[in-house]
């Protein structure tokens, strides 16, 4: 029995001595960071398909009737049921969604600056490992998916630690990390399979010994199949959701092989993705290292020259490892091309990064400088999580105007649903405007039975329901029933008009069906709600005199 007086025990001497020996309080600072912004963000409401798993995830912590874990025909049990446990605190507010989400964040985070210095060990790459996890910690697609809810950041937070614990060979902590990656979305298990068998290549596969030895480790590999055949069990004994039905019916067919197989630069999706993943928000300077390296390693190759020592690196499996699971994550993420919403690529910003701080080190030997440019990155990440800042971004998807503040029209490259973005525009937290601005609106302006009025595609979860006191965008049960709201295409399939209308002129949408509301309607008061630059107009429309009017505005269509 160890001696209380000597310290903690074995397990738990060796985690202290670890962590010391990392520098894990060089993460202090981005956790500091990512959990002060996260915190800016407690009283937001989400919207559109951040609504959607809430309102799930409400019912199935409030154990109502219809309530299930896995949300809007996803599997996302593991995560939903994480978030369950906060939420349970306070089941009327979304404060511990947000608050959990930044736990997890952080766990990320650490597990982040942890496989950092797998892939570049020793003293000399300290404060660029530390740069570079500041840097992810405050990429504005991770903080703006930690406010605004979606699996697809439960699959980045959990694979990031099951990564990690691949790179240390602990098999059965990777695989219990894997586990709720997998039940968070269908492309945690894809990720998960992807890091298995990247796994058994070169942690296994490549090792020096004889075959025996290679057998033995592949044996001692079992743990790693443990997820995707819990995943397997669900689909064969009828736990399936929706879209996991339609995935495993659809599994085999020419098309399904046909679409994960072919990679095609002329329907526009797949180039949407590339450039959401490699350029928005000045990620092309991380992209540049990654292809800076690999023209010099392909130079080098044709003319038959020898590497240079800075290009040797200090761990040479862990790279080999890390830089497939980028390529194979990039190349998993965008096999399905349905939107162009940027947190469907979120598991690919780790590897990304990681893999383009290796690059870095390659090619600029002198470590200051390095830092410098790491920390320049972030900054220019952090500075971009709240403004549309990146000249390159702007023109490669162009913007339209939110008050005098331009935001990315994100649907520009594909023509995809719906107007310039919804869930597309959550690139960074500039969207979170959109629901402060609305509840101040609605909070100022009295509902008189006026019909409300918006772009037909523009209240997609978006109102909802609103607090009893207040008249703001509210997640609480006993909120108001959310207002009636009719559009102009509604309003002229029924033929007739009501005598008042308000119109919010959302400003992500094209203004097309405000000039047919305007063609009939006169404007009888201007109501303009502004915060930081960003403003929401609201038109009191009235019929004039001698247009014919519906009579009642209930009898409106909605």
């Amino acid at each position: 029995m160890s001696d209380p007086a000597s310290g903690p025990p074995g397990f738990w001497r060796r985690r202290i001595e670890q962590a010391r020996e990392s520098h894990l309080a060089d993460a202090l600072p981005a956790l500091a960071v990512f959990c002060a912004v996260c915190a800016v963000f407690l009283d937001f409401v989400p919207m559109w398909d951040g609504r959607i798993y809430f309102d799930c995830l409400q019912k199935a912590v409030t154990g109502a009737p219809d309530a299930s874990w896995d949300c809007a025909g996803h599997p996302t049990a593991a995560y939903m049921r994480i978030l369950g446990l906060a939420l349970h605190l306070a089941p009327d507010s979304y404060a511990p969604v947000v608050a959990a989400n930044a736990v997890l964040g952080c766990v990320a985070i650490v597990a982040f600056l942890r496989l950092a210095r797998r892939l570049l060990p020793g003293a000399g790459h300290r404060w660029s490992t530390a740069a570079a996890t500041f840097a992810f910690a405050v990429h504005p697609v991770f903080l703006a998916s930690a406010v605004q809810l979606s699996p697809d950041y439960g699959v980045a937070v959990f694979t990031l630690p099951a990564t990690l614990a691949l790179v240390d060979g602990r098999l059965l902590a990777s695989a219990l990390w894997s586990l709720p990656a997998v039940f968070s979305k269908e492309s945690g298990v894809l990720l998960q399979v992807l890091g298995a068998l990247l796994y058994l290549v070169f942690f296994v596969g490549r090792r020096p010994g004889p075959w025996r030895d290679k057998l033995h480790g592949l044996a001692r590999a079992w743990p790693l199949a443990l997820p995707a055949a819990a995943y397997a069990l669900r689909l064969l004994f009828g736990g399936a959701v929706p879209q996991e039905t339609a995935l495993a019916s659809s599994f085999g067919q020419v098309s399904l092989v046909r679409q994960f197989l072919s990679v095609s630069f002329l329907d526009n999706l797949l180039p949407a993705a590339l450039l959401s993943i490699l350029v928005l928000n000045w990620m092309w300077l991380v992209s540049l290292p990654i292809a800076a390296q690999m023209l010099r390693a392909t130079g080098r190759f044709v003319v038959g020259a020898a590497a240079p020592a800075t290009s040797s690196s200090p761990a040479p499996a862990a790279d080999a490892f890390l830089t497939w699971i980028f390529a194979g994550t990039l190349f998993v993420l965008t096999r399905y091309r349905t939107f162009d919403n940027v947190r469907y690529f979120l598991p690919v910003l780790a590897p990304l990064m990681l893999v383009s701080t290796r690059s870095l080190v390659a090619l600029v030997p002198w470590g200051r400088l390095r830092t410098g440019v790491l920390a320049c990155t972030a900054v220019l990440l952090l500075a971009s999580g709240f403004r549309a800042s990146d000249p390159v971004t702007t023109r490669a998807f162009g913007t339209f105007d939110f008050g005098i503040r331009p935001m990315l029209r994100m649907t520009s490259i594909t023509r995809e649903c719906c107007g310039f973005g919804r869930d597309q525009l959550v690139y960074n937290l500039e969207f979170a405007k959109l629901h402060y601005l609305t509840s101040d609106a609605l909070q100022a302006l009295p509902l008189d039975g006026t019909p409300l009025a918006c772009h037909s595609l523009a209240n997609f979860f978006l109102v909802g329901p609103l607090d009893p006191a207040t008249h703001r965008r509210s997640v609480r049960r006993d909120a108001l029933p959310e207002p009636r709201w009719i559009s102009w295409p509604a309003l002229a399939r029924a033929g007739t008009l009501p005598p008042r209308v308000r119109l919010f002129d959302f400003p992500n949408f094209e203004p097309n069906e405000n000039a047919a509301w305007l063609s009939r309607y006169e404007i009888a008061e201007r109501h303009l709600f502004e915060r930081d630059g960003y403003a929401l107009e609201v038109l009191d429309l009235a019929l004039p005199a001698q247009t014919p009017a519906a009579g009642q505005a209930g009898e409106t269509p909605r």
